[in-house]
C-alpha cells in the first residue's frame, strides 16, 4: 500500500502503554535540492556552498549558483561536504573542474581483476572559482565527498576542517 501511487492518505494507529492514537498521514512530492548556497555579507563577502549527495545535476546547479553570485564580490568560499554519504561519481569529476579547471586528475580506480584495466578520472566541469577555498568534512563524508576534498587537497587548492572522514574513499 505505501508503494501504490494511487493512494494520497494513510491512516494508522499507534498503541503506546495501552493508549490507541490514529494518525493520519497525506502523501505528498516535493523536489529537495542537496544545494544550498548562501552569501554572508560583511566586510568581506564569502560564500558558504553546502552539499548533501553528490546526485545527477548538483554540478550544474553548483556552477549557475556560482555564476549568478558572480557579482557579490566574494573573497572566499566554503565548501561544506559534512554528512554528504557520497553518490554519483562523474558529478564529484565535474564539481573538481569547477575549482580545478578541467582535465585535472580527480580519482583513480583500481580494480582486483587484473583482466580490467585501472582508470584515472580527469575532472570535466569548466573552471570557475579561484578564490580561498575550505572544505568541511566530518567522519560522515564518504565516497564522492572524500574523493572531491582529496583532490581539492591533492592540488593545493583547498584547506580542509573537520574531522577524519568515513574512509571509504578508496576507490
Amino acid at each position: 500500500r505505501l508503494r501504490s501511487p494511487e493512494i494520497q492518505k494513510f491512516d494508522f494507529q499507534i498503541v503506546r502503554q495501552g493508549e490507541r492514537k490514529k494518525i493520519e498521514v497525506i502523501r505528498s512530492y516535493k523536489n529537495l535540492s542537496h544545494v544550498q548556497f548562501e552569501v554572508v555579507s560583511g566586510m568581506r563577502n564569502f560564500a558558504i556552498l553546502t552539499l548533501t549527495k553528490f546526485s545527477r545535476g548538483v554540478c550544474e546547479e553548483i556552477a549557475n549558483k556560482i555564476k549568478a553570485s558572480a557579482d557579490q564580490n566574494i573573497v572566499g568560499m566554503v565548501l561544506d561536504l559534512r554528512d554528504n554519504p557520497g553518490g554519483q561519481l562523474d558529478e564529484a569529476a565535474c564539481i573538481a573542474g569547477l575549482f580545478l579547471g578541467m582535465n585535472k586528475k580527480t580519482y583513480s580506480v583500481e580494480f582486483f581483476d587484473p583482466l580490467k584495466s585501472n582508470e584515472i578520472v580527469l575532472s570535466t566541469g569548466s573552471l570557475l572559482y579561484t578564490g580561498p577555498l575550505v572544505v568541511a568534512i566530518n567522519s560522515a563524508s564518504a565516497s564522492a565527498s572524500e574523493l572531491l576534498s582529496g583532490a581539492l587537497k591533492d592540488y593545493r587548492r583547498a584547506i580542509l576542517i573537520g574531522e577524519k572522514s568515513f574512509g571509504k574513499g578508496t576507490f
